[in-house]
């Protein structure tokens, strides 16, 4: 088992087809804070709120993250799948709308 919270959240990533900046976002933080963490060690530990949110997400136990051993709970999330979506203009021709012209009918002679 990993011990490295570093190469925990690398390999989860990975297997799950996840990407740091997603965790970054889901986490509050720019989209690169996972990345940086990762690969440049900086924070040097995550903050505790951040770490849990990340446990829970992945569902295993917080210590694998560098939390306290006595804090691991089952996720309550709910994993989402994600499909690709390519927006297409909707069925039927495009029509522009004309300007609506003065017409005589509406004119009365007095």
């Amino acid at each position: 088992m990993l011990t490295n919270p570093r190469a925990v959240l690398e390999r989860l990533c990975a297997e799950r087809g996840e990407d740091f900046a997603g965790l970054s976002r889901m986490l509050g933080r720019n989209p690169a804070y996972i990345q940086q963490f990762v690969r440049r060690g900086v924070p040097k530990r995550l903050k505790e709120e951040e770490r849990h949110k990340l446990a829970r997400y992945f569902d295993i136990p917080e210590s694998m993250l560098g939390g306290p051993a006595g804090r691991d709970e089952p996720g309550d999330l709910v994993r989402v799948m994600r499909v690709p979506y390519e927006p297409r203009p909707a069925p039927g021709p495009f029509r522009e709308k004309k300007p609506a012209s003065p017409t005589s009918a509406s004119t009365s002679g007095c």
